[in-house]
């Protein structure tokens, strides 16, 4: 980084006394003037650099400088800072290594006025003066302000305060998470008045380091742990409160942490930030959803108030009660009032409904009998054709007959169906498929000798 060089000023507000020679400087040979006069030996640039660092460990070791930052450039690979300190004489170059610059609460900015305790070294290689800076706070305000201020103005540039990205509350919260310290005063105070005011929900607790240098990893760390534990089924969290007790700037520190901001943003669970007392104002109260004053009031802020509830819930029954009682009675009034004009309407349109139901009956009942009377007729044809086939006149319409012997005293007549049956004089009626014959029996014969005998009258017929 560019610098004052080294000038004769400087060398003379180094150096006030004239420098020593050394004896076997001045008794060496190579010492002379032009001409062969005796002078003082010439240094090498080694030995003058080492010279200056050596007289600036011995005057400046240890330095305090006030000035005006300038030509800042934002710390790249290891994290040291380099930049210029100014006033209206002049400037030096400063460098801040990373292990000093981790440590800072502020940034730094150009036109920042900083107070900067370090040594001064020559640095040969580019023959300029650099302060190293141990400490760097800032002039006019504390160090912790102007952070506070910085990272407000930076959030706010980005929206994280707006009142529009501030999600509301659940009413009636069955599951609330609580990150805060392990038994401390404001665990207690949580505990107590969510006991007290809204004992029916389950308190789920993150316990987290609330002071000190590892306290805002560890609060960031809960929220984000948080974010991934509310999306199983069964851990869903309904709200979520954060805080601690109060304490001085310092101890509250981990609440203006920038890591805690974004942790608060990026929460899926509303939030609500009682930390310190009602003064006490940190970044993690203007991003969280709702600023509580402290601990206790974020959890009565989280939570109504069981007994007022259950009041609430009465009074609106007994008012439902109410109105429903008087919304019958105005109801009844106006059918008692209607019901001359309504009955004869209801009369008339239940005859004519009536009507036409029985219309409507008597049709499908027709069909219904239609429908019954086709089945039948259809049974009957099949039954029709399977008598017809099994009838007796089938049989005799395909050349087959039916003999009958008459008894000549009752008239009944018995069909035959064995020669033994008939005897010689008997009265026979043959029926044929078309007609029927009277015969008398003139001969018999058994099945081995069909037909008649030679010379046999012919039957005679009637």
């Amino acid at each position: 980084m560019d610098g004052p060089f080294l000038s004769l000023g400087w060398l003379r507000m180094l150096f006030p006394e004239p420098i020593p020679k050394r004896d076997e400087e001045a008794d060496s040979p190579a010492s002379g003037s032009v001409g062969g006069g005796e002078g003082p030996k010439a240094w090498s640039v080694t030995q003058l650099i080492a010279q200056i660092s050596a007289s600036l460990r011995h005057t400046l070791n240890r330095v305090v400088v006030e000035g005006e930052v300038s030509n800042f450039r934002r710390p790249t690979g290891p994290g040291h800072l380099y930049f210029s300190l100014k006033d209206a004489g002049g400037c030096v170059s400063v460098a801040v290594w990373a292990s000093q610059a981790r440590a800072m609460r502020f940034r730094l900015e150009d036109g920042l006025s900083v107070r900067i305790t370090g040594k001064i070294e020559f640095y040969g290689p580019q023959g300029r003066l650099q302060l190293i800076g141990d400490r760097v706070t800032p002039v006019g305000e504390g160090e912790l302000e102007l952070a506070f201020r910085q990272l407000q103005q930076k959030l706010m540039a980005e929206g994280l305060f707006e009142t529009s990205r501030k999600r509301p509350l659940p009413p009636f919260p069955t599951r609330i998470g609580i990150v805060t310290g392990a038994n401390t005063a404001a665990l207690k105070d949580m505990l107590e008045s969510l006991r007290n005011r809204w004992p029916v929900a389950e308190i789920r607790l993150f316990p987290v380091l609330v002071q000190g240098e590892a306290a805002a990893g560890a609060i960031a760390g809960a929220l984000r742990w948080i974010n991934r534990v509310t999306r199983v089924p069964g851990h869903e969290l309904d709200v979520v409160l954060i805080g601690r007790g109060g304490g001085s700037r310092e101890d509250l520190w981990a609440f203006n942490r920038e890591e805690v901001a974004r942790a608060i943003a990026a929460c899926v669970v509303p939030v609500v930030s009682g930390v310190g007392h009602e003064h006490d104002v940190t970044i993690a109260d203007l991003v969280a959803d709702l600023r509580a004053l402290t601990p206790t009031d974020a959890a009565n802020k989280a939570t109504p108030e069981l007994s007022k509830v259950s009041s609430a819930v009465l009074g609106a029954r007994d008012t439902l009660v109410r109105l429903m009682e008087w919304q019958t009675d105005r109801l009844r009034q106006r059918i008692n009032r209607a019901r001359p004009q309504v009955m004869g309407k209801i009369l008339e349109s239940r005859v004519r409904a009536a009507g036409q139901q029985a219309a409507n009956s008597a049709k499908r009942l027709q069909n219904a009998l239609l429908d019954q009377l086709r089945q039948r007729q259809g049974s009957l044809a099949v039954l029709c054709g399977k008598l017809d086939a099994i009838s007796p006149l089938r049989v005799l319409a395909r050349g087959y007959s039916l003999t009958q012997r008459v008894d000549t005293k009752t008239g009944q007549k018995q069909v035959l169906n064995h020669f033994e049956s008939a005897s010689p004089g008997d009265i026979l009626i043959t029926r044929l498929a078309s007609g029927s014959i009277r015969s008398r029996v003139e001969e018999t014969f058994p099945p081995d000798q069909p037909g008649t005998t030679a010379g046999s009258p012919p039957v005679e017929q009637f």
